[in-house]
């Protein structure tokens, strides 16, 4: 009978072994936070796509108007102040906004497409929820007529959608760490952007309804913070 002997790893092929692995693990623990960083904003992307069309049916019902970025409790019944994504949020979910008014419903709710999945559920409030709409865009509106809009009223102006000649010109809404956004070259270097960043990059929303993803500093540079721009006289 012919005995086989089973030969065990030597030492370097061991530390071989020991070495691959170890390799992927440092791969690993480096790419799986991008790729689900990437997989967040793809949700974001779909999310911001069905906002459009959100915003398309408020339009609908309220002569052509969408909601401004803030509603303050002096102007609605509910005497607090009423975000953006709360109107739209009540339109699509049949909730009150009582309801939508309390914090608990954001950490809770699984299926709004105005909750961003970057955040984290227990850093979600009622006027805090990952996603915020164009806070320049009626000041903007304004001086392209020649007019004068206090950059604070703006903030509770709504914008008649006939009222904007290039929709897919015009950014409405990106992710942001409050519900509003300037979009200015300050902004783009806070740091409070970091989280809400995939590669460096945002989604940003245009009235068409079409959606671009870019670096802050893109945004500004290409003056989508100052759409509609005032044309100067050569």
């Amino acid at each position: 009978m012919i005995k086989t002997h089973r030969r065990g790893f030597t030492l370097i092929e061991l530390l071989v072994v020991i070495s691959i692995v170890a390799v992927l693990s440092t791969l690993a623990a480096v790419m799986a936070p991008k790729i689900l960083k990437k997989s967040a904003q793809t949700k974001t992307v779909q999310s911001m796509q069905r906002m459009a069309s959100s915003l398309r049916l408020y339009a609908n019902d309220h002569a052509n108007r969408i909601p401004p970025p803030m509603t303050p409790a002096s102007e609605n019944e509910e005497k607090d102040d009423i975000y953006w994504f709360t109107y739209l949020e009540e339109q699509t979910s049949g909730k009150t906004l009582d309801e939508l008014l309390k914090d608990g419903y954001w950490k809770q709710t699984k299926s709004s497409d105005f909750v961003n999945p970057t955040i984290p559920k227990k850093d979600l409030k009622h006027d805090s929820v990952g996603y915020a709409m164009n806070g320049a865009l009626a000041t903007n509106i304004a001086l392209n007529r020649g007019e004068d809009l206090d950059p604070e009223l703006a903030l509770t102006t709504p914008v008649n959608l006939l009222t904007v000649r290039n929709p897919e010109r015009t950014p409405i809404i990106r992710p942001h760490w409050t519900w509003s956004y300037k979009g200015d070259k300050a902004e783009a270097s806070d740091k409070k952007l970091l989280p809400y960043l995939a590669g460096g990059t945002l989604p940003v929303l245009y009235l068409d309804g079409h959606v671009e993803t870019m670096t802050p500093v893109a945004y500004t540079t290409k003056g989508l913070h100052e759409v509609p721009k005032v044309e100067k006289d050569n």
